[in-house]
């Protein structure tokens, strides 16, 4: 999904509005999964909202940007695929900018907290947009129209090519032109948004204000009505089950969990 729980300081980097319908998310039951989560403080998981964005609202961003390139060839017809690449990048990230930035983001529907202010819009606002994050889901995007649009002359995508030569059945071919289409998609994910999003959200400056009163972005992770401070660049990266340093900024030690203690060193006589 586009808004990915990176690690902010131990909370998601972005958060959904807590009013619309959601079972909250499953991140936390990832094997491995690190940061504080328990059912009445997690991150939100709007179904509805999220359904109907992650497959007609990316697929309408994808036709839309096919059609751009394709009217960007009409008017220079000698203009090669890189350049074709950049008009694209440029659309789609003002493509997101509207769409989000100026748009979902004011209505309350979700909000960047953990993010660098300084390369921001709207910095210190529920709708605080990263100029970043146009870059990074500009980048899934394109690799998304991209991927739709450079076809050969029987309309496969590069990852689809020499399905001919794989053997087995209809199905056995039509399974494996998924998956390949399933792991390119994956690719653009994770190179374009995972990858960059991880250093931005360890990065990040404080949850501004505006966002922290807001019980319905908060979450119930932290803040008001909570003893965990919301992240801030000044205090230790908990995770489930580790001490942590409450709002009195006392130190919090969870049942069960124990302080390590100080080896010390062998010394000779």
């Amino acid at each position: 999904m586009k808004i990915s729980p990176a690690q902010s300081n131990a909370a998601p980097r972005a958060c959904y509005n807590t009013w619309m319908f959601n079972r909250g998310s499953w991140v936390a039951e990832i094997p491995g999964w690190r940061s504080y989560a328990e059912p009445g403080a997690m991150m939100a998981e709007p179904l509805l909202m999220n359904a109907a964005g992650y497959s007609y609202g990316v697929l309408l961003c994808t036709i839309l940007g096919c059609f751009v390139m394709r009217q960007a060839k009409k008017k220079w017809p000698n203009i090669n695929n890189y350049g074709l690449i950049g008009i694209l990048i440029v659309w789609t990230f003002f493509f997101d900018l509207v769409i989000e930035g100026l748009f979902l983001m004011p209505m309350g529907l979700f909000t960047y907290p953990g993010a660098i202010q300084s390369l921001s819009i709207n910095a210190g606002t529920y709708y605080q947009w990263p100029i970043y994050e146009g870059l990074m889901w500009g980048g899934v995007q394109a690799g998304l129209c991209a991927l739709r649009y450079f076809t050969d002359d029987r309309g496969r995508t590069f990852v689809e090519r020499g399905l001919e030569r794989t053997g087995g059945g209809f199905a056995r071919q039509q399974g494996t032109r998924f998956l390949a289409i399933f792991a390119a998609c994956s690719m653009f994910f994770f190179v374009a948004y995972n990858l960059p999003a991880q250093w931005f959200a360890m990065n990040a400056d404080p949850w501004p204000e505006d966002i922290q009163k807001r019980s319905y972005f908060d979450m119930g992770v932290c803040g008001d009505g909570t003893d965990r401070p919301c992240p801030h660049p000044d205090m230790p990266i908990p995770g489930r089950d580790t001490v942590y340093i409450d709002s009195d900024g006392k130190v919090v030690i969870p049942e069960g969990v124990e302080l390590p203690t100080i080896v010390p060193h062998e010394r000779g006589n």
